[in-house]
C-alpha cells in the first residue's frame, strides 16, 4: 500500500513538472528553460528623457519637456536603466558628466543647447557584436529667460469655489523688481478669485512680506505672506491650459488653511 502511494505521488510530481515546463516557454522570461538573453537586446539604448523640476517645500514634481528656464533644475535620465555606464556632454561645457540620471541648471546660457549621451552596454556587445556595445544620441534642450515663461498673460476660467461663474485673471511679471542686492523673480497675480490682487513690491526695499516665485517653463509656485498663502500652478504649452491650487488663510486667526483650485485657458 505504501509502495502504491509512493508511486502515485511520484507520478503526480512528474505530471506537475511537465505541465510547468510546458507553460514556461517564453524566451524573454529568465525563469524559462528556453530563455534567450539576447532576444530583447537592440543597438539603440542611449535614448533619454528631459524633465524640469518645480518644487517648493516638498511640493511639486518633475515635468517632461524639452524647454526650461534659466537657473531651473533639469533632470536627464536614460530610459534603459540596464546600461553599464553613461557619459553626458552638455553643449560646449568641457565637463564630462557620468551617471544614468543627472541634474543640472543653466545660468545665462540661452537658446538651443545640445545634449549628447554616450551609453555603454556589455550585453549589446556580447549579443550583437563588439561594435554595438556603444550607442550615442543627441537631443536639444531650449533655455529661456525666466520672464519668457509661456503662461504670462490673460486666462479665462473657473474655480472650485464657484464653478458656474467664469472670470478673467492676469498673470504678469515684474522683471525689473530688485530687492536690496539682486533681482527677485515674481509672478504677479491680479483679478484673482475673492478679488485678490498681489501687492506690487517696492524696488530696493527688503520687505519680509514680499511675494517670491519658483518659476519653471511648465508652471510656477508663488509664496505670498499675506491673505493668500501660496499658489501652485501647472501649465500645458500644447493646450494653453493652466491648472492651479491656491490656499487662502482664514481671516479669523485660526491656524488651518483651506485649499481651492483654479483652471483656465489662455486668451492671448
Amino acid at each position: 500500500m505504501k509502495f502504491k502511494n509512493l508511486s502515485f505521488a511520484l507520478i503526480v510530481s512528474i505530471f506537475i513538472l511537465l505541465i510547468q515546463s510546458c507553460k514556461c516557454d517564453d524566451p524573454s522570461d529568465p525563469n524559462c528553460p528556453n530563455y534567450d538573453p539576447c532576444l530583447c537586446v537592440t543597438e539603440d539604448f542611449a535614448d533619454f528623457e528631459m524633465e524640469e523640476a518645480l518644487f517648493y517645500n516638498g511640493e511639486g514634481g518633475y515635468y517632461q519637456t524639452d524647454t526650461t528656464l534659466e537657473n531651473n533644475n533639469v533632470r536627464l535620465t536614460v530610459y534603459d536603466q540596464s546600461v553599464d555606464s553613461v557619459k553626458w556632454i552638455i553643449g560646449a561645457d568641457p565637463t564630462l558628466r557620468t551617471g544614468k540620471s543627472i541634474n543640472l541648471s543653466f545660468d545665462e546660457a540661452y537658446g538651443e543647447i545640445p545634449v549628447t549621451v554616450i551609453a555603454y552596454k556589455n550585453l549589446a556587445a556580447n549579443c550583437l557584436g563588439e561594435n554595438f556595445g556603444t550607442d550615442t544620441i543627441t537631443k536639444s534642450i531650449y533655455v529661456l529667460e525666466w520672464w519668457r515663461a509661456p503662461y504670462f498673460g490673460t486666462f479665462s476660467g473657473t474655480t472650485s469655489e464657484d464653478p458656474d461663474t467664469p472670470f478673467f485673471t492676469e498673470i504678469d511679471t515684474i522683471s525689473n523688481y530688485r530687492g536690496l542686492t539682486k533681482r527677485i523673480r515674481v509672478v504677479l497675480l491680479t483679478n484673482f478669485p475673492n478679488g485678490y490682487s498681489m501687492p506690487i513690491p517696492t524696488d530696493g526695499v527688503n520687505n519680509l512680506y514680499r511675494p517670491y516665485s519658483f518659476i519653471g517653463y511648465r508652471g510656477f509656485i508663488s509664496i505670498i505672506s499675506d491673505d493668500l498663502d501660496h499658489i501652485r500652478a501647472n501649465y500645458n504649452p500644447q493646450t494653453r491650459k493652466l491648472k492651479g491650487t491656491y490656499f487662502f488663510n482664514p481671516q479669523n486667526g485660526q491656524e488651518w488653511k483651506y485649499e481651492k483650485s483654479y483652471q483656465g485657458s489662455k486668451t492671448n
